[in-house]
């Protein structure tokens, strides 16, 4: 699973905690406005 998160603290305390127990394998900083405009790409 794919994780999209801010870059901030909050974001990366999460994408850590997730990717330790093992529930992601993939992380990926995105701003919210680069997913509203379809900069990136957020599908299941």
């Amino acid at each position: 699973m794919r994780l999209l998160t801010r870059s901030d603290f909050d974001g990366l305390g999460c994408a850590a905690l997730l990717k330790e127990v093992g529930v992601i394998d993939n992380i990926k900083f995105v701003h919210p406005k680069d997913v509203q405009d379809g900069k990136v790409e957020a599908k299941s």
